[in-house]
């Protein structure tokens, strides 16, 4: 369990695209919805609760609008949800530039992006090693240039939030 400044023996902390600074508890209070004591193992994260809100509110997005996340509506209910068809991404301008990608089992993190440095990606397997501390990176060459491949496509250039490394491949 995670408390404060505990990352529940996860590697990172707050701020951190490791599973100690992204992975914490979801609690949802819904009378009549969803069922109290019921849990889920299902991966989730910020973008998936706007198109989630939206269904359950039943709002009407303008056409063509495409959100990024999942309807996690069905979790809530105990049932299973449609599977992804964008991975999830991370990238936090702290720390040097430290960015992040979660397809299924594989998660690839790569620090420093936002300096003169940047580090080598490292690669896990989130459902053999959830704490990542074995890094699969040097055995797993083709996953990796998949990875950052939809990474690149998948993130959207923030001016606000620069990414050093990556901006220049989408102009």
């Amino acid at each position: 369990c995670t408390f404060f400044n505990s990352a529940g023996g996860l590697k990172g902390f707050k701020g951190s695209c490791y599973e100690g600074g992204i992975r914490i508890p979801c609690i949802v209070k819904w009378p009549g919805n969803v069922e109290p004591g019921s849990t889920t193992d299902v991966p989730s994260y910020f973008p998936d609760w706007f198109p989630t809100l939206s269904k359950i509110a039943q709002a009407q997005l303008p056409g063509g609008q495409q959100l990024d996340g999942i309807d996690l509506g069905p979790a809530l209910h105990g049932k299973p949800v449609a599977p992804r068809t964008e991975p999830m991404i991370w990238d936090f301008n702290g720390y040097s530039g430290l960015i992040a990608i979660r397809d299924g089992r594989w998660k690839a993190v790569r620090r420093g992006v936002n300096s003169n440095n940047p580090k080598p990606w490292e690669l896990y397997d989130l459902e053999a090693d959830r704490n990542e501390t074995t890094d699969l990176a040097s055995q797993n060459v083709e996953i990796v240039k998949r990875l950052e491949a939809a990474f690149v496509d998948t993130r959207t250039v923030e001016p606000d939030f620069p990414n050093r490394l990556y901006d220049k491949m989408k102009n």
